[in-house]
């Protein structure tokens, strides 16, 4: 930020003029755009529709009396929104040096998720924020190409000092670094709901026909979690929380499997579900797709897959 006759120095850069108050207290929405530099800090923001369910859906229902926001300035600019009422602590932990232009260090600290190091002055967040606070939720929106096991060990590392608050944890990451986010944060499991961002943001370019990759990890009862909208997602009985409406139960497996929203199907010679286009292999004695069975040394064609193509091919012609 720069006062107004010191224009003229900034010609060659975007900037916003008369900035009005409400554009201050939601710079993310306003003045900012987002980073975009993959190798090093990439930045996606959530889309307000989001914002608005996780706030009116989860955050006001629960019963929590602080929110600490890291990597995720979106949700903390709309925190103290009046339109939400919301009586709840909040403090904003981010990488983003442009971000210390709105807010002071009793709001937010300039912080590497990944190995825990506080850049700015600390003192009001440990000594004023963290010893008057009792239940927590902590919303972490971290790189996705990020080391899990770090992030975890200076999310313990953060409140080693005050180890008597009781915490909620909200971790974002795409579907397919499950295994990795579950190695990490064993207590986290994955809801079923496809997170949108800004049409701005790069990563809405690669959501293809599934949708958005991105999913909410939660050590929060799936039970007490709302759909995002009642037209995409159902209610399962069985796994008593909300899923996908294509994702259906697999009593076998006790489960809904589907990860990414496309239907499957159960093999009982692999003893789970598998996509619904995938095929057992009695060949390599595992289901996938035609044409690509799997030998030890090589990968070739699976005749026992293809036959049924070339007669198809035969039919046709």
């Amino acid at each position: 930020m720069f006062p107004e006759h010191e224009q003229s120095d900034h010609v060659d850069h975007k900037y916003t003029e008369s900035l009005k108050r409400q554009q201050l207290r939601q710079p993310c929405r306003y003045i900012l755009q987002p980073l975009e530099n993959k190798r090093s800090d990439a930045q996606f923001f959530f889309s307000q529709t989001f914002i608005d369910y996780l706030i009116n859906d989860i955050i006001i229902k629960g019963s929590w009396d602080s929110v600490i926001c890291i990597g995720c300035p979106t949700i903390f600019e709309n925190l103290n929104r009046p339109c939400y009422k919301t009586k709840l602590h909040s403090y904003l932990l981010d990488y983003d040096y442009r971000l210390c232009s709105f807010y002071s260090t009793k709001q937010m600290l300039i912080y590497n998720m990944f190995n825990g190091h506080i850049f700015s002055k600390k003192k009001f967040f440990q000594e004023n924020f963290l010893s008057k606070i009792k239940n927590c939720l902590v919303i972490i929106d971290p790189p996705f190409g990020g080391f899990h096991r770090a992030l975890a060990n200076s999310i313990e590392k953060l409140f080693q000092s005050n180890d008597d608050i009781q915490r909620n944890l909200i971790v974002f990451n795409p579907y397919f670094l499950e295994k990795w986010i579950n190695d990490a944060f064993s207590n986290l499991k994955m809801l079923d709901y496809k997170i949108e961002y800004t049409s701005t943001s790069s990563l809405n370019l690669c959501r293809g026909k599934k949708g958005s990759p991105v999913r909410m990890f939660t050590d929060i009862s799936p039970s007490k979690c709302p759909p995002l909208d009642e037209l995409n997602y159902k209610y399962c009985f069985e796994c008593d929380r909300y899923t996908l409406l294509t994702n259906q139960h697999c009593l076998q497996c006790q489960t809904c499997p589907s990860k990414d929203g496309l239907p499957y199907k159960h093999c009982s010679l692999c003893q789970r579900c598998v996509k619904a286009e995938r095929k057992h292999c009695n060949k390599c004695n595992v289901c996938h797709l035609p044409d690509q069975c799997m030998t030890e040394s090589t990968k070739r064609k699976c005749p026992s897959l293809s036959d049924d193509d070339d007669e198809k091919k035969k039919k046709k012609n």
